[in-house]
């Protein structure tokens, strides 16, 4: 299987769920990761890099993920583009869901996020051909 790795950018304060984030999306066959720690990170490095896919944190330090979200969708209504945003969060209620929606994420998944949720959530949001692992038993880490 070859694997077509569109650029994916995490956007996580916490170390330890940055690395089980990048774990699990390596497991599903996604190795072009750039974990970043704030949303101000993240603009700062999209203004010369690009990804098709963000998933965020919400509530951050400096810069949480909807302000973020807030100012990549200001920028997009200059450029025509759509990038992909992808909240998750500890905020699990139906509340919760509808404040990422109204900022301008595409989409939210609980935290801490299963591997088969990634998955899952990748396979909506990304092109048909690109194939995943499809081995995502549990593993411990």
């Amino acid at each position: 299987m070859m694997k077509i790795q569109p650029g994916i950018l995490v956007v996580e304060d916490n170390k330890i769920l940055q690395k089980l984030i990048v774990h699990q999306l390596k497991r599903i066959g996604f190795d072009a990761v750039k974990v970043l720690s704030n949303g101000a990170e993240a603009i700062s490095w999209l203004s010369s890099n690009s990804c098709k896919i963000i998933f965020t944190d919400c509530q951050m330090p400096v810069m949480d993920g909807y302000e973020m979200t807030e100012k990549i969708r200001q920028h997009e209504k200059i450029t025509g583009a759509h990038l992909t945003i992808i909240a998750v969060t500890a905020n699990s209620t139906e509340g919760g869901r509808e404040r990422c929606l109204k900022a301008g994420m595409d989409c939210y998944i609980a935290k801490p996020a299963s591997t088969a949720s990634l998955k899952e959530v990748l396979q909506c949001w990304l092109e048909p051909d690109i194939e995943l692992t499809s081995d995502i038993s549990p593993v411990l880490i």
